[in-house]
């Protein structure tokens, strides 16, 4: 597993991107793209579009399909995270029809994936979700199954009728997931998430327990941009609470973490 500061980043990044084709399989170096692509994500989102360009244009001259599709993929996400969803959404169809025609399962239920998390329309997504799954599952890519049962607890807090129970059953079982298997970043999104349900529930204390959860294991992996997100939690937390003093003195923290 890569440890490494925003410095290494800056003096290593191509040593760490052929890091990837030293494994000898498709399911090694997907394994050790999302390895390298989540710790660059925490240090610098910025920079990691960059990145992704690069380990693109890496899978192109390897003649690497199957990487090309799931970098393809990530690249729309961030893409369409940095608010440039046209260009997003099409590098998302592009990856969708890539692995597609690897017929690789890992690289196709990465596709759908990501393309489930940026369609707008709810039944579509929840359709994307499932197929993506069903590949992940197939390709055993423990992974990508603990996001796709995240986004199942997302889409049951997004339905017309709040199913609050099938959210906070799928949201923890890829919390568990994410623990078994040492997934680096899923754990403090999911500490989120299930902060996120048990408000709604009326679970107030279990809800404020859950962020300062998240937060001790931001500050334990320094991991700013999530640390920004933990503070913009406790912001909305305290300013459903009434206590509007509270929310100021987080939102200007995640503000300044933001930065």
């Amino acid at each position: 597993i890569l440890f490494f500061s925003a410095t290494a980043h800056a003096q290593n990044i191509d040593s760490l991107i052929n890091l990837i084709y030293k494994e000898k399989t498709d399911s090694a170096r997907i394994g050790r793209f999302y390895d390298v692509y989540e710790r660059l994500y925490t240090i610098d989102p910025v920079k990691a579009i960059e990145t992704q360009k690069q380990i693109l244009a890496l899978a192109k001259r390897q003649k690497d399909k199957v990487m090309e599709a799931v970098a393809t993929a990530e690249l729309g996400d961030l893409f369409s995270r940095d608010g440039a969803t046209v260009q997003g959404t099409s590098l998302l169809l592009d990856a969708v029809r890539l692995a597609e025609a690897t017929g690789n399962p890992q690289a196709i239920g990465i596709a759908y994936r990501d393309l489930a998390i940026f369609t707008r329309d709810l039944e579509k997504k929840k359709q994307y979700n499932k197929k993506a799954l069903q590949y992940s599952t197939l390709a055993g890519d423990q992974r990508s199954i603990c996001y796709e049962l995240a986004n199942c607890g997302i889409f049951y807090m997004q339905s017309e009728h709040l199913q609050l129970d099938s959210a906070l059953f799928y949201t923890e079982a890829a919390y568990q997931l994410a623990i078994a298997k040492k997934l680096y970043h899923a754990p403090i999104g999911l500490l989120l998430q299930l902060s996120t349900i048990h408000q709604k529930l009326g679970s107030n204390g279990l809800a404020l327990e859950y962020i300062r959860s998240a937060e001790r294991l931001t500050l334990t992996q320094q991991d700013n941009p999530s640390l920004s997100s933990v503070y913009w939690y406790y912001s909305n937390y305290y300013l459903d609470a009434g206590s509007r003093d509270s929310a100021l003195f987080y939102a200007y923290k995640g503000l300044d973490f933001a930065k």
